[in-house]
């Protein structure tokens, strides 16, 4: 085990997963797409979809990232892919291939780097069953420490797809899934000033806590631990207005949900994204400390390229500052062996 600041929320494409595309593409629905002169390469996938062209940062070589992690104090970073990867138009059978492809090329990742990467696998979602059965593999086989989906899937929510035999396979592990914002086509409002940075995804998180609540999926599945970045979006802030919207909607537009939904704040956690000492404090005093871990969603412009920096100057107890520094992912993704403690040992979250 790595002593250290952990990361629990990073992007990277491996160079594994690139040589891939380049050899199986059409087995898998999804083509390298090399870059122009001096542009950057893509990835065409069978539908048609032509992701954005990666970012340096998100594609650059593990040597270059555990520097940059060096240099900002980091010991490890829990990986996750890049959310537009995920392949939301392909047929089943290459969405599976696909995803067993992406999972095992993060594992060759993590195990050529022990104890400086973990990863999040994932599942083609087309098939539930199936991404049931690669979260167990990947797990079993890949060592991968949770889960990751997108908030929403070709437009749903994520809480209103039918994924009972997925969810139950995360419920299983122990470990937390990282619902992480995705947004394909960004609308004309949002296209301008890194709005859809800044609102979209965030609310697309928001978007998908809400529906994970109402449909009663968190009620399903009591064992079920759920990380939202970003702080979270904006759920914490609107947990008061969504209580009062599920008491005031008509009866036969109610969901599922057992209780008021801020009652169910502590079955999530949260990142420290906020971009905002002060917004980072009263995260914690809302949900407490031990909900809240270090993230900087590296490989991407809205990173926090100081996490530390932030976490200090939110001036925190001691307690609290390592616990989010490290201990809390050390405890949610069972890195610490024999030694981890299960989500379930988590104290309740202060409710608004």
């Amino acid at each position: 085990m790595t002593a250290g600041p952990i990361d629990a929320h990073a992007h990277i494409v491996p160079d594994s997963l690139i040589a891939a595309t380049r050899a199986r593409g059409e087995a898998l629905g999804v083509t390298y797409a090399p870059p122009p002169a001096g542009g950057a390469p893509a990835l065409l996938f069978a539908d048609g979809t032509r992701l954005r062209p990666f970012f340096a940062k998100l594609a650059e070589p593990e040597a270059e990232r555990m520097a940059s992690m060096a240099a900002t104090g980091l010991a490890r970073q829990v990986l996750s892919a890049w959310t537009d990867m995920l392949g939301f138009g392909l047929a089943p059978a290459q969405a599976v291939a696909w995803h067993r492809a992406m999972n095992e090329a993060f594992a060759d990742l993590c195990r050529r780097n022990p104890g400086r990467f973990s990863f999040l696998a994932t599942g083609a979602l087309q098939d539930p069953q199936a991404a049931a059965a690669e979260l167990r593999r990947a797990v079993r086989e890949d060592g991968a420490v949770g889960a990751a989906a997108p908030a929403n899937f070709a437009g749903v929510n994520i809480g209103e797809l039918e994924l009972d035999p997925w969810w139950a396979a995360v419920e299983e592990t122990g470990r937390p899934v990282l619902v992480h914002p995705v947004d394909l086509a960004p609308g004309p409002r949002v296209r301008r000033w890194g709005l859809a940075q800044v609102a979209s995804y965030t609310f697309d998180t928001t978007l998908a806590a809400a529906s994970l609540i109402h449909m009663g999926v968190l009620d399903r599945f009591p064992g079920l631990r759920v990380f939202l970045p970003h702080g979270g979006g904006a759920f914490v802030w609107l947990s008061g207005r969504l209580d009062c919207m599920a008491g005031r909607v008509p009866a036969e537009l109610r969901g599922a949900a057992q209780r008021p939904p801020s009652r169910y704040l502590d079955r999530f956690l949260f990142d420290s994204i906020l971009h905002d000492p002060a917004l980072l404090r009263i995260l914690v005093g809302l949900v407490g400390a031990e909900r809240v871990m270090l993230g900087t969603d590296d490989g991407f412009p809205p990173a926090d390229r100081d996490p530390l920096g932030t976490l200090r100057a939110a001036g925190l107890p001691e307690a609290q500052t390592a616990a989010i520094a490290a201990g809390n992912a050390r405890a949610a993704f069972g890195l610490w062996g024999a030694n981890a403690r299960h989500a379930d040992d988590l104290p309740p979250a202060r409710h608004l």
